[in-house]
């Protein structure tokens, strides 16, 4: 991860967009100012968010319907969100974890304005 954050050449794993921070991507520390941030959420508002979004920067209307399709649909075949129960109670449990959740994850926390009490995301 460390070699992964210096932008230094390494080899891809499948893994890595599960785990490493979202920060990490996209030259995000470098190009900050220029992005615009969506929070996902698993709810309508984030779609429409998202189309409306598509439809500004002039993606075509056909294109905008399958992605609407697809965003919508129920569950995908990698789908981890049914596991995150077990995963946060078993966080809550270690404190040895929880400090290298926060150490790795800090700045995920910051730059997209999520709270960082445990209890808000636990």
């Amino acid at each position: 991860m460390r070699r992964h954050a210096e932008h230094t050449t390494l080899l891809r794993w499948e893994r890595e967009h599960h785990f490493y921070p979202q920060s990490w991507y996209c030259d995000f520390d470098r190009r900050y100012d220029t992005y615009r941030f969506l929070r996902y959420d698993r709810n309508g508002a984030f779609i429409d968010e998202l189309l409306q979004m598509l439809t500004e920067v002039g993606v075509d209307s056909h294109r905008i319907k399958d992605i609407a399709t697809v965003i919508t649909r129920k569950s995908v075949l990698h789908d981890t969100h049914e596991h995150a129960p077990r995963i946060l109670d078993e966080l809550a449990k270690s404190p040895k974890l929880l400090a290298y959740i926060y150490k790795i994850y800090y700045l995920d926390f910051v730059w997209f304005g999520y709270d960082l009490t445990r209890n808000s995301w636990m």
